[in-house]
């Protein structure tokens, strides 16, 4: 009688974009697309956003779907022509020089060990680019800008992609591909990721803020900064 085996089940790990993975952020993003518009009202928008960053860090991070409605509706009337030309270059010249080498040993490690890779960000995909694939993500959580007669609308699509995810989304998602979540993984940045990192079996914070710092440290959660 000859007897089969299924294969374990992959393991998950999760990598927020914007702050664990790579050294940038939604803010950062947008006033970089905004200051390359013609249109001399979304340069002063992205002006404007670069200047008072803290501030609006402050003010507005506390909601997040205010905070990402402010922060593209200045690319309306952009034409998708030249938006997608601008992502490219951001994807190529600001996002992948800033790619942490910690975060990048810590995702080669993962496919190595045949981990299904999720990348989780409210960036719109069109700034990721190409890397999502040249690096071997299998999944990416993002947002995407809307686009009408050719041209952006200033608006997201769909439901809004905060980054902030939960032990039911983590459970929902690797019960509909068969994979594991026993060993799962979770690197996060944000203060906002802690709800990510809380569920998961082995958190990580690389580089995080002052709020996910203190928590991790309460927490035990391993705290990488090199």
């Amino acid at each position: 009688m000859s007897v089969h085996f299924s294969p374990p089940p992959k393991t998950l790990a999760v990598f927020r974009v914007d702050g664990a993975l790579f050294d940038t952020s939604m803010a950062r993003a947008s006033s970089w697309m905004l200051m390359q518009q013609r249109d001399w009202s979304a340069r002063l928008a992205g002006t404007t956003l670069a200047a008072t960053l803290p501030h609006m860090l402050r003010s507005l991070w506390s909601d997040n779907d205010i905070a990402q409605r402010a922060m593209w509706a200045p690319l309306r009337g952009c034409s998708e022509d030249r938006l997608e030309l601008l992502a490219e270059d951001f994807a190529r010249d600001i996002l992948a020089p800033s790619l942490r080498p910690v975060a990048a040993r810590f995702h080669a490690d993962a496919l190595e060990r045949g981990d299904h890779v999720v990348w989780v960000t409210p960036l719109p995909r069109r700034l990721l680019g190409e890397l999502p694939q040249e690096m071997g993500a299998h999944h990416v959580l993002c947002n995407t800008l809307e686009m009408t007669h050719r041209a952006a609308t200033g608006l997201l699509t769909g439901p809004l992609q905060t980054g902030e995810l939960d032990g039911m989304w983590l459970r929902t998602y690797a019960q509909q591909r068969g994979l594991s979540i026993d060993f799962s993984l979770g690197y996060g940045a944000r203060a906002t990721d802690a709800t990510l990192l809380s569920a998961v079996a082995r958190p990580c914070a690389i580089h995080p803020d002052s709020a996910l710092r203190r928590l991790a440290k309460r927490l035990d959660w391993p705290v990488v900064l090199t």
